[in-house]
């Protein structure tokens, strides 16, 4: 048979074997001649017996959770349905124990997450090493790829079924730490996460269901940033998008309200109070989120962005401030005081003004709605 991928990308081409490769225990045994020897990838492949490799999507990631054990069952939030896939890190690929026996989809999965990555092209580009230099036979998955890398896989059939395009699975799985687009690791700007086994992965809000491209490579921009500043305002253009959204249905309302036709001066007013920033914000927490029960996002961002505006020096101007007005304030000293802000001043709590912005986002998108 060819030489799977995997091989031809980790032993030198003088190297690769002139015999085939067979599945023994379970594992992928490789027959390599001259200085290398035999050469076993440990890459579990039992569980894929019966089942076509083409019925699985999968997608390498980078996840914060790297131990064997440490697997991840993805469900769509809202439906009583199986799920739809799993999250592996690369070292649960090489560690059979640590899947159940029963029920048998982890190992199937995970055999399909395995067999993508050796027969494939997949994850070809990530390969980092070449074990062959060390005259080992035993090498695990793991040990040739990035240390944070993981791999999502999914039944097309339940993907399918659930209705979630990529775009915007992608995006909702920002939430739980896994991310797929290429970005620069930031030590202090990563939240710390505890591992939870099943994860419900939310909708984008069918109101921008089109835009998910759009917003995914918002979201990968503002991962790419290094600085506290540039990560802030990448995350903004989220708002700002959201907050046209808000706008066009005031609009809409406003064109449609019997009490302001004839009437310039109502319909002045309304347009300046509906044209500001700080209204759009508020009105997008107050009316546009119905189903977001849970508010403790928005809050810690409010929270966050009132320590920035103590460390800074900027006082709030009324005695009870709104949480736009106070995301707004965050906004004009970042877009206003750039200079200021690269001497250090405020730069601890901005980092967290923009871990908490980035939550927020998230939940916008899912539960953003017209009233």
């Amino acid at each position: 048979m060819d030489d799977p991928p995997l091989i031809k990308a980790i032993v030198p081409q003088e190297l690769l074997p002139a015999d085939e490769y067979e599945i023994t225990q379970d594992y992928l045994r490789a027959e390599l001649k001259n200085a290398v020897g035999r050469l076993v990838i440990k890459a579990y492949l039992g569980g894929m017996v019966g089942y076509n490799p083409g019925s699985f999507d999968l997608v390498p990631l980078k996840t914060p959770f790297t131990a064997a054990g440490q697997w991840s069952e993805l469900r769509i939030a809202g439906k009583v349905t199986d799920s739809i896939g799993y999250v592996f890190p690369l070292a649960t690929l090489s560690e059979r124990t640590v899947l159940p026996e029963e029920p048998k989809w982890p190992q199937v999965y995970a055999s399909a997450a395995a067999y993508a990555l050796v027969f494939t092209d997949t994850a070809l580009h990530l390969v980092t090493r070449s074990p062959t230099s060390e005259r080992r036979t035993d090498v695990h998955l793991s040990e040739l790829f990035p240390p944070d890398m993981g791999v999502l896989v999914l039944g097309k059939q339940q993907l399918q079924a659930a209705d979630i395009g990529w775009d915007a699975l992608a995006l909702m799985l920002h939430e739980h730490g896994f991310v797929w687009i290429p970005r620069e690791t930031r030590e202090t700007a990563e939240t710390a996460r505890q591992h939870q086994g099943k994860y419900s992965i939310k909708r984008l809000s069918p109101v921008h269901s089109d835009d998910a491209f759009q917003l995914l490579s918002m979201v990968a921009s503002a991962h790419r940033e290094s600085s506290a500043p540039a990560r802030f305002l990448a995350h903004y253009q989220i708002i700002e998008h959201l907050s046209r959204s808000v706008f066009r249905f005031e609009l809409s309302e406003l064109t449609r309200d019997p009490s302001v036709q004839n009437d310039a001066w109502k319909v002045k007013t309304r347009l300046e109070t509906i044209l500001s920033q700080q209204h759009k914000l508020n009105v997008l927490r107050s009316r546009f989120l119905p189903g977001l029960s849970d508010h403790s996002s928005l809050n810690d961002l409010e929270d966050a962005c009132q320590a920035f505006l103590k460390e800074v020096g900027e006082k709030d101007r009324d005695g009870r401030p709104s949480w736009g007005a106070r995301l707004y304030a965050v906004r004009n000293i970042v877009v206003h005081g750039q200079v200021e802000l690269m001497t250090g001043k405020g730069s601890g709590s901005l980092d967290r003004v923009c871990d908490c912005l980035a939550r927020t986002c998230l939940d916008l998108l899912a539960y953003y709605r017209d009233p």
